[in-house]
C-alpha cells in the first residue's frame, strides 16, 4: 500500500544532473585523499629506509603529528559544513566569517601544540622509550626531538591548510584543491628521495625540506583563497522566485 500510494519504485531511477553534481564535486575529495595518503606513506619509507634511527625517529614524530592533528580534522569539517551552507544561502560573506572563525580556533589549539613540542619534545619522545635500554633507541633520540620541535612550525601551518583547504571545498572547489595537495605532494616524494639516497643528507635535512614544502603549501591555499573564484562557484542552484498572482480590477 505504501508502494502504491506513495510511488516507491517510481522514485529509484537515475537523477542524471544529481549524480553529475556529486561526481563533479565529489570525485576530486577522494581522488585528493588516495593520492596523498600513497604519498605519505612514501615519504615514510624513504625515511625508514635511510637508518634504523631515522626510522625510529620519524615514526615517533608521526604518532605524535597524527594526535595533533585529529583536532583540526573536525575544525576542517566544521569549517566546510558552514561554507557550503552559507554559500548555498547565496551569502559568500558569512562564509568568509565562518573561515576566519575556522581559521582563529586552529591558531589557538595548534599555540597549545607549539608550546608542547618547542618545550617538551624529550618527555614526548620518553614515552616511546623500551623498557630496556636501546642503543637504537638513544640513537634516534635527538633527531626526534629535532623533528618535533621544528613540527611546531609545521602544526601552525597546518591549521591555515585545513581552514582554507575546508572553505575552498565547501565552496565546490574541489578540483583545485586536489591539484595543488596532491602536486605538493608528489613534489616531496623526489624531493627527499634526492636528498636521503642521492645525495646522503641527514634526515633532519629532509624533514626541514618537508616543512618547507608545507609552508609552500599553505600560501598557495591562501592566495587561491585570497582570489575569491570560490565566491562565483554554485553547486546549488537558487530556485526562480514565484511572481506574486496580481488580482486585475473587475475579475
Amino acid at each position: 500500500s505504501n508502494r502504491l500510494e506513495y510511488g516507491l519504485l517510481a522514485s529509484l531511477k537515475l537523477d542524471r544532473a544529481t549524480m553529475g553534481k556529486l561526481l563533479r564535486f565529489g570525485y576530486p575529495a577522494g581522488l585528493e585523499f588516495f593520492l596523498n595518503f600513497a604519498a605519505f606513506t612514501t615519504m615514510i619509507t624513504l625515511f625508514h629506509s635511510h637508518s634504523s634511527a631515522a626510522a625510529t625517529a620519524v615514526t615517533v614524530m608521526f604518532s605524535w603529528d597524527m594526535v595533533s592533528f585529529v583536532p583540526l580534522i573536525g575544525i576542517q569539517i566544521g569549517v566546510m559544513s558552514l561554507v557550503g551552507r552559507y554559500m548555498g544561502a547565496g551569502n559568500p560573506d558569512l562564509a568568509h566569517r565562518a573561515t576566519m572563525s575556522g581559521l582563529k580556533c586552529g591558531w589557538v589549539y595548534s599555540s597549545v601544540i607549539l608550546v608542547l613540542f618547542v618545550f617538551l619534545p624529550g618527555q614526548l619522545v620518553s614515552v616511546f622509550e623500551p623498557a630496556r635500554p636501546d642503543e637504537g633507541f638513544a640513537q634516534a633520540v635527538p633527531i626526534a626531538i629535532y623533528m618535533l620541535r621544528l613540527a611546531a612550525v609545521y602544526v601552525m601551518l597546518e591549521s591555515v591548510v585545513v581552514s582554507i583547504s575546508g572553505a575552498l571545498r565547501g565552496a565546490g572547489d574541489t578540483f583545485w584543491a586536489m591539484c595543488i595537495s596532491v602536486g605538493l605532494h608528489w613534489l616531496l616524494v623526489p624531493i627527499l628521495f634526492v636528498m636521503l639516497h642521492v645525495l646522503g643528507m641527514s634526515p633532519q635535512a629532509g624533514w626541514t625540506a618537508l616543512v618547507c614544502v608545507f609552508l609552500l603549501f599553505s600560501v598557495l591555499f591562501y592566495l587561491r583563497y585570497r582570489g575569491g573564484k570560490w565566491r562565483q562557484i554554485r553547486m546549488v542552484e537558487p530556485h526562480p522566485t514565484p511572481e506574486p498572482v496580481v488580482n486585475e480590477p473587475g475579475l
